[in-house]
């Protein structure tokens, strides 16, 4: 029987400094950069902020990070926002 696929269904990925990160995962960072607040996250998302604690945890464990800080200066030192800029990550700006 086949699947049918959902719109939220995450099927981009990226890789970045031998990580697989996805789409969301990508958004997520994006807006924790720009320096909203997890609740904001949330709203801009339509998320709940539960699901957004849940994300940036495996984001902070994928990247072996700790903070919100650790996540800037990574996202940084990996040039993300011009990489963003290239693909057309509109939720990066």
């Amino acid at each position: 029987m086949e699947k049918e696929l959902q719109p939220s269904l995450n099927l981009t990925t990226y890789m970045v400094d031998g990580k697989k990160l996805t789409e969301c995962q990508m958004r997520i960072i994006g807006l924790s950069v720009k320096g909203l607040m997890r609740k904001e996250m949330a709203e801009e998302l339509g998320k709940s902020r539960h699901t957004i604690d849940t994300h940036l945890d495996r984001i902070y464990k994928l990247l072996d990070l700790h903070s919100d800080k650790q996540l800037t200066a990574w996202a940084c030192a990996m040039d993300l926002m011009r990489t963003a800029a290239f693909l057309g990550m509109k939720y990066w700006f």
